[in-house]
């Protein structure tokens, strides 16, 4: 043998080959990039257990016919051809009351949102308090905007339909007829344009000041501004919002399924897509593996319209125009002299408009308010009465019960357990991919955000049957564990903007003094993330104290562990029919709206920043 078949020989036996060799890259790759991957772990873990694992079984089961109990018999392709043969009509039906309320929902809420975030971004005094009235609709939980609607329009006992006798219109049929249902249904979304309307203001906030006096300095009128520095100064928010409401308005479920009382109105005239699925999923009946299936249709039909977008997304971003085209000079001292007289007016009738709109938006409210002080017969009596003869607290010492008190405790314990694990987990798993770079960090970013078009309906039938089999079906397990690995897609993503915005010369300060990474994560960059953990954590409370989904999936069948969603649904709605009096039903309405009523007073500022921070701002 020679010299180089003797090399040759040593290089072949140093390089392992085939599976060894694979084993061998796997073993370099996490040691150079243990690091990065530790602080990631938890979302990586989350993924794969309460994602991947769901999605691959939901998958798997979309195959077969499965009830959830007996064994599965493969079924080939029909539970996908069944949508568009069998069950053509019930099918046809779903997508097109989603469509047709998504179609005319997604567009009227971004301009009114857009428009009312507009009005309430001028410096007034007491704008604070104007903005949380107007948001309390949105801090309603599901359950008590069931219950309040449902009081509100009812043909025989409803204060609405008693007006309209009264002035003559008579009754107007609201929820119970399929003629109806849609056009109540987008109205009574008019009053959650709080929600949007926080995004918005954010988004103005990030809109720097001298863009504005530049323009007054010219005399540029109030609309000249809007079209040319608002709209396009915010068109990454529009982007948002409008990915976000396709997401959502493809998803409805909670609001319309309280509404109906568990069904899907008359005629199924509110048979949403999700409804659809659920009651296949979750009937005496159970389908699931045709309801995985109809799951996947979804996913699909999401990531159409999510990449319809995407691919126009061209289409929301605005330019700055330049201020000869916004004004022209022989315009410009006109309106700096016409500017001056008009602000007294401008004030006054702001004022005026705040106060007449924000009567309209918070009066269903005041009739829940003064109706929970009436007594029992007096809250069924005819004509239906606005105020109470007399105040009585007797509503609410029939509701303060020992079962509502348990509901608290355990609606309680799960926002505390998630208020730490959410802002902990998310925090520390932004800070892997912000700070501590590994090899295939964007790729395993991208896989993140990803998971946020994926609708929930994909993963909660499986992770049902998962979570059964751990025996956590009943329990509150389902409601905290999985918050643990990760804190959701959306909260890594704006704690990981806010990081991105706070300079290295500080951590690297700290390296040199013998710093590692775990000390500059808790003692440094932890307590300057404050603003957008802050935001999180009241986000996390306004989520989990009016979660109803989740509780009426993985709690059915426990009362003992209800939260008070799905408690009050049970105890107050009765799941099939109205029970209790009007007067009950608006009493602990009232008393489940005061704490998220208060969190977001108390905490606006933050919840406005948190946004603006967090990289949604224009």
């Amino acid at each position: 043998m020679n010299t180089e078949q003797v090399a040759e020989s040593a290089a072949t036996e140093k390089e392992p080959r085939g599976p060894k060799k694979v084993v061998c890259a796997v073993g370099r790759y996490f040691k150079k990039n243990w690091v990065g991957l530790l602080y990631v772990s938890p979302v990586i873990i989350g993924i794969l257990v309460f994602t991947l694992l769901p999605m691959v079984t939901s998958l798997f089961d979309s195959f077969f016919k499965y009830d959830g109990i007996t064994d599965r018999e493969w079924n080939n392709f029909k539970n996908y051809l069944r949508p568009f043969t069998a069950d053509w009509e019930t099918f046809s039906k779903s997508v097109g009351v989603t469509f047709l309320y998504s179609f005319i929902n997604i567009p009227l809420t971004m301009v009114l949102s857009f428009l009312l975030a507009l009005f309430l971004n001028q410096k007034l005094k007491g704008i604070k308090v104007f903005r949380t009235l107007y948001y309390l609709p949105v801090v309603i939980p599901t359950v008590i905007y069931g219950l309040l609607w449902r009081n509100f329009t009812d043909v025989q006992y409803g204060l609405a339909n008693s007006v309209l006798n009264n002035i003559g219109l008579g009754s107007f049929p609201f929820l119970t007829s399929e003629n109806t249902a849609m056009i109540t249904l987008i109205f009574l979304n008019l009053f959650g344009l709080g929600g949007g309307m926080v995004l918005w203001i954010a988004s103005l906030n990030g809109i720097s000041p001298e863009l504005y006096e530049a323009c007054d300095l010219e005399g540029a009128s109030w609309w000249q501004k809007l079209v040319s520095i608002t709209v396009p100064m915010c068109s990454p928010m529009i982007f948002y919002n409008l990915i976000m409401g396709i997401i959502g308005s493809l998803q409805t479920f909670g609001n319309v399924f309280v509404l109906t009382n568990g069904r899907a109105g008359p005629n199924n005239s509110l048979l949403f897509f999700v409804m659809n699925i659920y009651f296949t999923a979750f009937s005496t009946s159970p389908e699931i593996g045709y309801a995985s299936a109809l799951s996947w249709i979804l996913f699909l039909i999401i990531g159409v319209f999510t990449l319809i977008v995407f691919k126009t997304s061209g289409c929301f971003t605005g330019r700055i125009l330049n201020m000869e085209e916004i004004v022209t000079a022989g315009q410009a001292e006109t309106r700096r002299k016409k500017a001056k007289v008009k602000r007294g007016v401008k004030i006054s009738v702001s004022y005026f408009f705040l106060v007449l709109l924000l009567v309209f938006f918070l009066f269903p409210f005041f009739f829940m308010f003064f109706k929970s002080f009436m007594g029992d017969k007096e809250s069924y009596s005819l004509p239906v009465r606005f105020f109470p003869s007399s105040f009585t607290l007797t509503a609410y010492k029939a509701v303060l019960d020992v079962t509502l008190l348990q509901y608290f405790k355990n609606t309680l314990f799960v926002i505390v357990f998630n208020a730490i694990a959410v802002p902990l987990s998310a925090s520390l798993c932004a800070y892997g991919f912000t700070r501590v770079k590994f090899q295939g960090s964007e790729f395993v970013f991208a896989i993140v955000l990803a998971t946020i078009m994926l609708p929930s309906i994909v993963i909660q039938i499986p992770l049902y049957v998962i979570f059964n089999s751990f025996g956590w079906i009943g329990t509150l397990y389902p409601l905290t564990i999985p918050n643990i690995f990760g804190g959701g897609a959306v909260n890594i993503f704006l704690i990981r903007q806010f990081m991105r915005g706070i300079p290295k010369d500080i951590e690297n300060s700290a390296k040199i003094d013998g710093a590692n990474s775990w000390t500059i994560y808790w003692r440094i960059i932890l307590p300057l993330c404050m603003p957008i953990i802050t935001f999180i954590i009241v986000n996390t409370f306004l989520g989990t104290w009016n979660d109803f989904m989740g509780p009426l999936i993985y709690l059915a069948g426990k009362p003992e562990n209800y939260t008070l969603a799905i408690g009050i649904y049970y105890k107050f709605m009765g799941g099939l029919s109205m029970k209790n009096y009007p007067n009950q039903q608006m009493a602990v309405g009232v008393l489940m709206v005061i704490p998220p009523s208060i969190i977001f007073f108390i905490f606006q500022r933050q919840l406005i920043e948190g946004v603006t921070f967090g990289g949604l701002k224009g």
